[in-house]
């Protein structure tokens, strides 16, 4: 095996060109017979595996639906009309129309890549300039063993670099097709505004298709089920494949009513992507597409809601070419443009089914899903890969990715964030340390998560479901890579390192553990799209194994279940193992929507939610997404209810921020999933009960305080004129031995200033022993509230000034008093002054006891 290795590298990378030319010359290849399908016949060529030995029948550009063009653009995707005479299915079909990343000059493109992100764009675009709105084609590769086998096992794979560019003709699928005795079929689809564009403001009440992109992979399905068997596959055995955006769209597939009971699949490898991922689909379709239409010169509806046609006639007439030249910001970690909710292909509530679909076993297919070790790097920079980055650089990105996902207690979520993904042992962070993570931070938010939470709510018991981690790592760093940085599958899956042709593996250069790694990976995938276990292959082994092989040789991947969660850990050896960061993954499904349900009661209007200067750009390390867009594009309230047999719903339905990321990502009530969300969509709201009795209960309570003020002032206001009275006659109470001593009379109290707002008891107990007309069951304490001089002695005084006296008729000093035991004179104006002085209180205890 290892002595095929290099020739086969040779040869790949010599044959590059002819791999991208299409192989238009007939006198190099040999052409396969006539295969007559339901459209047409049409004529491929055979195509060698080096090293091996093995052929593949190679069909390339063959057409699979009518072109969406004129009349059919921002249409569903219509069924092909038949042609005319053979077919020459030599050359790749055109990509769809796509804006190119720009690679022009290097130094800017670095600031926001690595460069072996960079190269590997490089590598892909010669590939893509050859564009066309006619682009609706697919590829097959079909093993040639010169008998005629059993039907063939099928597997479709949905592109997925971006849902703006890419094209089916980056893969070669001959060395999966060749080893893996399978027939790989890959497509091309609509992509970007052609692709993704919904003007609809109400796609619960008036459900119309907007995901061009997903219907032309549904149609390339039917088209598959209609004609493989003329190629020798199984249509009762096909397997869709996709990787990052492919596999989120696939992943909507699997629970679109759109696909549900055609059996277009039975099984669905959904590599690096869940349609859960924050960036797996676009929260405000509408916004983005006003904007779309503002920039091409369109006008826009004031009535959207019921003439939002407008805008797509208006850019039925704009040549591609314009649209491509559409410029719309992009929040950072999410997308602008993407599959969104149409009510066709995807519905409104489509987390929640996504959430309970496992639970009540409606998984229609077997599933093989997982994920790489560092997806999310490419979003740091050259430099950042190379050096690291400080910890204001990390808090900007985190900030970003917070204000981008959630709405409530943003604050705390970007704590508790950095909290986690800090190393508190180290006493100095490094910038790698820190930039690694970082990058586990956004990888576990943006992959991990999500895409474990996909496996824990599609798990049917009835169907089989598998789990992996890819983290190989190249002991030697590549200059062509970059430090250490893994591939993703798509090298191992589709053979790069055993001599697969095309832009995936050009100019790379691949180990020998590498290359038994893609041997025991497209060994793996093979058995589970042929028995649904990658442990099985059903048909015994396809091609001799490499010595290396044994270290990636499981004796048994155990299947994926939501409680004992065991994965297949593919590193440098093959391990079982369970509950993959299973703390990291609690965070983002636990308590960052934790913290989000709390917040969430205050309204996402409140001061109380925002980051500190969080009107500064500089604060954050990309664009963050507009806010309060719902409400600009509402329908109005006479828009007619569904007639659906289902309880009627709300025509419009603002999504709440938990439902755009990682976010209620409980194991209990799914990862995306807001209880609020849930309750409206069964047709109540749950805090209406509750807030009507709270506003029932304070309207009575104040009521009643009401009540109380109102009799408190009228019978202070009938004291004080009593009072009035009685000062103005001269009269005194007759029933106190009480007596005036004009020594007291220059005495004036010590903050006079008080009297105007203060009543003393004494006053009330004037006001009040007339009116209750010298009742001697109501008695009354000393007063305290003034105090004043006369002499060396301080006397306890009236708030006129006058002192009291006792029967001696001297001025009763409160001290004195207390010194020659008269407080028999004091009882007798107030029984209960031994309860209220007792004999130790002293003149000194009293400093604070006026006004």
């Amino acid at each position: 095996m290892r002595s095929r290795v290099a020739p086969c590298r040779a040869w790949a990378a010599c044959s590059l060109m002819l791999f991208l030319a299409g192989l238009n010359s007939s006198e190099q290849i040999e052409k396969t017979s006539t295969i007559s399908t339901k459209y047409g016949q049409l004529r491929g060529f055979y195509r060698p595996v080096a090293g091996y030995g093995l052929r593949v029948a190679t069909y390339l550009g063959v057409p699979y639906a009518t072109p969406p063009v004129g009349a059919n653009r921002f249409s569903p995707t219509r069924t092909l009309s038949q042609w005319v005479g053979v077919h020459e299915a030599l050359n790749f079909g055109p990509a769809c129309p796509q804006r190119l990343p720009d690679t022009s000059n290097e130094t800017a493109a670095l600031t926001h890549m690595s460069r072996g992100r960079l190269q590997t764009l490089k590598r892909n675009l010669p590939a893509l300039k050859r564009q066309s709105e006619d682009c609706l084609y697919l590829n097959l590769y079909v093993p040639d063993e010169g008998s005629t086998p059993a039907a063939y096992p099928v597997v479709v794979y949905v592109h997925g670099e971006s849902y703006q560019w890419g094209s089916s003709s980056l893969y070669d699928g001959s060395v999966l097709a060749a080893l893996g005795k399978v027939i790989v079929v890959t497509i091309n689809y609509r992509l970007g505004i052609l692709g993704f564009f919904n003007p609809n403001v109400d796609p619960v009440g008036r459900a119309t298709v907007a995901n061009y992109g997903l219907m032309d992979q549904l149609a390339a399905l039917h088209w598959v089920q209609e004609n493989i068997v003329r190629f020798g596959g199984d249509p009762g055995h096909v397997t869709v494949m996709g990787h990052g955006t492919g596999a989120a769209c696939l992943n909507f597939l699997v629970i679109s009513p759109a696909a549900a009971g055609a059996g277009l699949f039975k099984r669905a490898i959904l590599m690096s992507g869940s349609a859960l991922s924050p960036w797996a689909s676009v929260q405000e379709p509408v916004y983005y597409a006003v904007q779309a239409a503002r920039q091409l010169g369109c006008s826009v509806p004031d009535d959207l809601y019921r003439h939002y046609e407008a805008l797509l006639h208006c850019l039925r007439d704009k040549p591609f070419e314009q649209i491509l030249q559409v410029e719309l910001e992009t929040p950072q970690f999410l997308s602008s443009i993407g599959p969104s909710i149409d009510g066709v292909t995807i519905r409104h509530d489509w987390k929640q089914q996504h959430a309970k679909m496992g639970q009540e076993g409606r998984t229609p297919v077997d599933l093989l899903m997982g994920v790489t070790a560092t997806d999310v790097l490419e979003v740091f920079s050259d430099a950042e890969i190379q050096h690291g980055f400080e910890a204001d650089h990390r808090d900007r990105l985190l900030r970003t990715f917070v204000t981008n996902n959630y709405k409530y207690h943003l604050q705390e979520i970007v704590l508790a964030i950095t909290a986690e993904y800090t190393d508190w042992a180290r006493p100095v962070q490094h910038p790698v340390n820190i930039r690694d993570l970082t990058a586990e931070a956004l990888h576990d938010a943006s992959f991990v998560t999500p895409v474990t939470v996909s496996a824990n709510q599609l798990h049917n018991p009835s169907r089989s479901s598998f789990f992996y981690v890819l983290d190989f790592r190249p002991a030697k760093p590549d200059p062509v890579r970059g430090p250490t940085l893994p591939l993703n599958e798509l090298v191992y899956v589709f053979g790069a390192p055993l001599g697969s042709l095309g832009p995936l593996s050009a100019g790379l250069n691949f180990t020998n553990t590498e290359v038994t790694l893609s041997e025991a990976v497209i060994t793996m995938w093979t058995n589970f799209i042929k028995t649904g276990n990658p442990n099985e292959s059903g048909t015994g082994e396809v091609w001799g194994m490499a010595r290396d092989r044994q270290r990636y040789k499981t004796h048994n991947w155990t299947d994926y279940d939501p409680v004992h969660k065991r994965y297949l850990d593919l590193g440098t050896r093959g391990r079982v193992r369970d509950h993959y960061r299973a703390d990291r993954v609690a965070l983002w499904s636990w308590l960052v929507p934790g913290l989000e349900q709390v917040g969430s009661r205050y309204g996402p209007d409140s001061p109380f939610h925002r980051l500190p200067n969080y009107l500064q750009p500089d604060t954050f390390s990309g664009p963050t997404r507009p806010t309060n867009l719902s409400s600009n594009f509402l329908p109005p309230p006479t828009t007619p209810a569904p007639t659906t047999s289902e309880p009627p719903t709300s025509t419009h339905t603002t999504l709440l921020p938990t439902e755009r990321v990682i976010v209620n990502i409980s194991s209990v009530t799914g990862p995306l999933e807001n209880p609020n969300a849930k309750a409206n969509a069964q047709g109540g709201f749950p805090y209406t009960t509750a807030l009507s009795l709270t506003v029932a209960i304070g309207c009575s309570l104040l009521i009643l305080n009401l009540l109380v003020f109102a009799a408190v002032y009228y019978r202070r206001d009938s004291s004080r004129q009593a009072f009035s009275k009685a000062s103005h006659d001269g009269s005194s109470d007759s029933g106190n031995e009480v007596q005036l001593h004009p020594a007291c009379e220059p005495c004036k109290p010590i903050s006079p200033s008080h009297y105007g707002t203060l009543r003393s008891s004494a006053t009330l107990r004037s006001s009040l022993a007339t009116s209750f007309e010298g009742d001697a069951q109501h008695e009354w304490p000393p007063d305290y509230n003034t105090s004043c001089q006369s002499g060396e002695d301080t006397s306890l005084c009236a708030p006129s000034s006058q002192c009291l006296m006792s029967a001696s008729g001297q001025p009763h000093n409160g001290t004195a008093a207390r010194r020659s035991g008269q407080r028999q004179n004091l009882s007798t104006y107030n029984p209960h002054v031994d309860t209220q002085l007792s004999p130790s209180y002293s003149h000194e205890d009293t400093p604070d006891l006026h006004v």
